[in-house]
Formats: structure tokens, sequence, C-alpha cells
């Protein structure tokens, strides 16, 4: 248990972890001066999701890094030149969704456009970095959202997992005037 030795590390969230291995790798100082237990906060929100999902995952990799190394990465993999807030790369996206145990891959977040897109959204970073966690988790499970009913169904989870955490409904944002609307809407 990958989580057992960490001083902080609340029992349940060392039980969601068992047999998982959540390795996160921090490549931004500023991520840890935004949430201070860094660590801790993403292997307890990605254990979240694989709790409730019925594929098996025994590891997965977080980076947490800058705007020009996600940008990069982007251009790289997706031939897009442009940072964005979160990238997933499944590893074995066939052996998670048949059930067997399998690494499932990589989630890439971006500081500076998480953090741009939580002040334009009126969200806080930690929460719109734990939406961003579970979104990108829920693709190394095999999720997307091309389709109406994938989309939905993603949305549905994602709202799901948050709720767990004491974050609301990632998909409601407050405009200029204060009252509240759905993104995209």
């Amino acid at each position: 248990m990958i989580a057992s030795s960490r001083p902080g590390v609340s029992r349940s969230i060392k039980k969601k972890m068992a047999g998982r291995h959540i390795l996160v790798r921090v490549d931004d100082h500023r991520w840890q001066r935004e949430i201070p237990r860094v660590v801790s906060f993403c292997r307890a929100t990605v254990a979240e999701v694989l709790t409730r999902s019925p594929r098996l995952a025994s590891e997965l990799s977080i980076m947490l890094t800058d705007d020009n190394t996600i940008r990069g990465l982007n251009r790289q993999y997706r031939n897009r030149d442009t940072a964005t807030n979160v990238l997933s790369f499944a590893l074995a996206p066939e052996a998670a969704q048949t059930g067997q145990s399998a690494t499932l891959g990589d989630i890439v977040l971006g500081f500076d456009t998480v953090c741009r897109e939580a002040r334009a959204q009126g969200k806080s970073f930690a929460n719109h970095s734990r939406h961003l966690l579970v979104h990108g988790t829920l693709h190394l499970l095999g999720h997307d959202h091309e389709g109406a009913v994938e989309s939905e169904t993603m949305e549905r989870v994602e709202i799901e997992v948050l709720a767990a955490f004491g974050v609301g409904n990632p998909y409601i944002l407050a405009d200029d005037s204060g009252s509240l609307r759905e993104k995209g809407r």
C-alpha cells in the first residue's frame, strides 16, 4: 500500500488505495503552494474514482507541471501546439474495460491553465484541480465525451465523485451578476 507510511493520510483513503499505486510527480512547486498536501490530495481524488469503477486498476501516474511542459506534450502527442488543462495517456484501456488489473496510464495537469480557468470560472484552484483529476482518471478508464450520451454519463460520474469531497457541480458556473448557469449554455 503506497500511502501507508505517509503522515496525514486518513484510514479510509488508505483502504481505498489498497493494492493501487498512484504515483504523483510534482514538477512545478506552485502546485504545492496552492494545495499544500498535493500528493495526498491527488491520491485521494483518484482513489475515489477508482473505487466507483468496476474496472480494476493497479497503477497510474500523475504529473503536475507547468504550461510549457504540457504544451510540448500536447504538441508531440496530439498535434496541438497549445497548453491545455489536463492530458490523459491511456496505456491499457482494453484491460481496464475487461476487468483485468492494469496500469492505466498517465494524467498530466498544467498549472497555469488550471489556475487561469479556475479564476475565470469563479472556482477554487483546488476544486478545479480535483475536477480535472477526476476527468482525467475517467478518460483512463475508457470514458469519453464525444457524444451526448457519453458526455452526460461522464459528467454524472464527475459530479458524484466531486460531491464525495464536498465539491459542487463543476458544470454550474456563476455569471458576472452572480446568477448560476450551466457551463456551455
